[in-house]
């Protein structure tokens, strides 16, 4: 199962996003910043596509994250998106093509119902089932969907806002789909530890090579650490100190050992 997502990078320091050779703004951004968006894909916990855009275009989530998704092989995969995804022709080619998806569609889309299913379960976990449905959904210009499998729930503890998850996995349990959209979770705090613990928000080049170089390389790092917190059981900030530590040590050694000297008269 892969989760994809994507993010707006921009710098603090307004004179390097203006030399930026390529960019994109955003209707709400100060000052006109140039910005790049990064578009990911994870395998369980794992980086396992990405792609930078630049263009104006581009800014757009119908057109990155299917892109992404392309480039991913798809076999035996559920590719798991939020609402950023929207566009009717966009769940028609992924359909079209095999790509089994799961994601979250506005409370207010129209559709036409084509069967109901019947319900295996009330209620899963803090969700209440109330539907499960075979539907068309309604393009705005005209025109309808493949048929897609809808299912609607609410939060049990809030009765106004439904929340609608569409797949076209129709051989899935209504938990499975459940368990399997909430997984998109996992993406997010992925961006925030590549943000907040590797230091990668602001632009350290001004090209796009120069920029999916910075890219790939804080990627390598955050698959290490990954693996160092999932072996030792441990949190995201403990994990990169640890780690930091660790390494330090391990050039140290190499240092000294270089230079013609006994690492274990150091590190005793």
């Amino acid at each position: 199962m892969l989760v994809t997502g994507c993010w707006l990078c921009e710098t603090q320091l307004p004179e390097a996003a203006n030399k930026l050779e390529n960019g994109m703004y955003t209707s709400n951004q100060h000052g006109k910043k140039k910005q790049i968006k990064y578009t990911m894909a994870m395998t369980d916990i794992f980086p396992s596509g990405v792609e930078v855009f630049t263009e104006q275009a581009e800014h757009n989530e119908n057109i990155t994250i299917p892109a992404v998704i392309s480039k991913v092989d798809n076999q035996d995969n559920i590719f798991v998106f939020d609402r950023g995804v929207n566009k009717r022709d966009a769940f028609k080619d992924m359909d079209n093509h095999g790509i089994s998806f799961v994601t979250r569609v506005n409370q207010n889309c129209t559709f036409e119902i084509i069967s109901s299913n019947e319900l295996t379960v009330s209620n899963h976990k803090n969700l209440k089932i109330l539907s499960d449905q075979n539907v068309y959904l309604f393009k705005r210009k005209g025109g309808k969907s493949n048929p897609l499998r809808l299912i609607i729930t609410r939060q049990i503890d809030k009765k106004k806002e439904k929340i609608l998850i569409l797949t076209n996995c129709d051989d899935l349990q209504i938990d499975e789909i459940i368990d399997i959209y909430k997984k998109r979770w996992d993406i997010e705090v992925f961006f925030r530890f590549i943000k907040q613990e590797l230091n990668f928000s602001h632009f350290l080049s001004t090209n796009k090579n120069g920029i999916k170089i910075v890219l790939y390389i804080t990627l390598i790092l955050a698959m290490l650490i990954l693996v160092y917190k999932k072996l030792n059981n441990i949190g995201y900030k403990t994990a990169v100190r640890r780690f930091r530590i660790e390494m330090d040590e391990v050039i140290m050694k190499m240092t000294i050992t270089f230079a013609g000297g006994d690492p274990s008269l150091v590190f005793r």
